[in-house]
């Protein structure tokens, strides 16, 4: 519920509420025109973050997160878009086909996967 705007309370010595709004109305609000690489690490929540992000998903050309409980519903809402590569225990990474060119590719899966930076010019 959360993940479509609203309060999230904090406890402590001084109960608190942070203000929680999508991902597309941070976007907007910045007038941020373009992503080149988005990290999602909301501790099982992923899914829900890019159910709040359909235009930022559009805008940006890398992604990557966990999936935890079902992957199944990760590709049928990105694999229009994104080709997506396992990178490790529940990580993907998420290439925008509209954004990203053939050769940029293999650099930034050798960048996540092997840690190669060299390879980045």
């Amino acid at each position: 519920q959360a993940f479509t705007g609203g309060e999230c309370p904090i406890e402590g010595e001084l109960e608190r509420y942070l203000p929680i709004i999508q991902l597309d109305d941070y976007m907007q609000g910045f007038d941020i025109a373009q992503v080149d690489f988005l990290k999602v690490d909301v501790e099982g929540y992923d899914y829900k973050v890019f159910l709040g992000a359909p235009e930022t998903l559009k805008k940006t050309r890398f992604i990557q997160y966990e999936h935890w409980d079902d992957k199944a519903e990760f590709v049928k809402l990105l694999s229009k878009d994104f080709l997506l590569y396992n990178i490790g225990f529940r990580n993907v990474l998420g290439i925008n086909t509209n954004l990203v060119d053939e050769e940029d590719v293999l650099p930034v899966i050798g960048l996540i996967t092997l840690r190669d930076y060299a390879s980045l010019k």
